[in-house]
């Protein structure tokens, strides 16, 4: 068990696909070395402790990097092992017990696997000396929160928001005025609506998914289809909501960052 990490349960860190310069191989057993007993770390390639309280989110079995799944037990243990608790349960309490829940707000980018077993403190090294180390050491002891809390993130943000993710906490209005669903429309109104999840078939059979979509129809305003669920190739969720739309049925397609790849987030 990680001495910062609650319920933390052993698992292996993960290998670099591609051989790495001895002096990068030596810098990550060296992050592994401090970082797995006090945090669990698994060495995912962009460390996201400073946004999450300090608790390492790759303990989550689904890793999920941006909140939790909705699949708890009403005890708020975990579904998948429900002898622990959520991971995400543990970072929302230590996030609202140190107030650092606006850091939550951050969307975060999904597994980059071209840097999954590689170190992260090379790239922190890196962006140190860039924004400069005496500043950054001067700022970070200074008195003035406002001016810590940026030297502190001109430093770490371009670590964790590579150059094709940068996602923030802010809201991003959209660029209409007219509700484009029945559920945006709802949703406006302030009307209580109904969801839920239609599993997408295995193979490029449509039949089945039409039954069920028929089946849950009169109950729901909208129903999601989940892109890969459970890691296993599915139909694609956009198919899957073409075909809820013509059986007049808005569906909404979900994207599973930690279900699949860069490429595929990008897809």
């Amino acid at each position: 068990m990680a001495l910062f990490t609650p319920s933390r349960r052993w698992q292996p860190a993960f290998y670099p696909f591609k051989k790495e310069r001895f002096g990068r191989r030596l810098l990550a057993k060296t992050e592994l070395f401090i970082k797995g007993p006090l945090f669990g770390c698994r060495m995912c390639g962009n460390c996201l402790l400073q946004k999450t309280a300090f608790i390492c989110p790759m303990e989550c079995p689904k890793g999920m990097r941006n909140g939790p799944c909705g699949g708890t037990t009403p005890s708020k243990n975990c579904y998948i092992d429900e002898t622990r608790k959520c991971i995400w349960y543990y970072i929302y309490e230590r996030a609202k017990k140190t107030g650092r829940e606006q850091f939550l707000l951050e969307v975060l980018p999904p597994l980059d696997w071209e840097k999954v077993g590689t170190e992260t403190w090379g790239d922190v090294f890196r962006q140190v000396r860039y924004v400069g180390a005496g500043r950054f050491i001067k700022n970070l002891f200074s008195n003035d929160k406002d001016r810590k809390s940026k030297t502190w993130d001109s430093v770490f943000r371009p670590v964790r928001q590579p150059d094709w993710w940068q996602g923030d906490s802010e809201y991003h209005t959209p660029g209409y005025q007219e509700p484009v669903s029945e559920l945006e429309r709802r949703l406006r109104g302030g009307e209580f609506v109904v969801a839920t999840e239609v599993t997408p078939p295995l193979n490029a059979n449509t039949e089945k998914l039409a039954k069920d979509i028929e089946l849950v129809k009169p109950y729901v305003t909208v129903i999601n289809f989940t892109d890969s669920s459970s890691a296993r190739p599915r139909m694609s969720s956009i198919v899957c909501c073409k075909v809820a739309h013509d059986h007049n049925v808005p569906g909404m397609g979900i994207s599973n960052p930690e279900n699949c790849n860069r490429f595929g987030a990008h897809t």
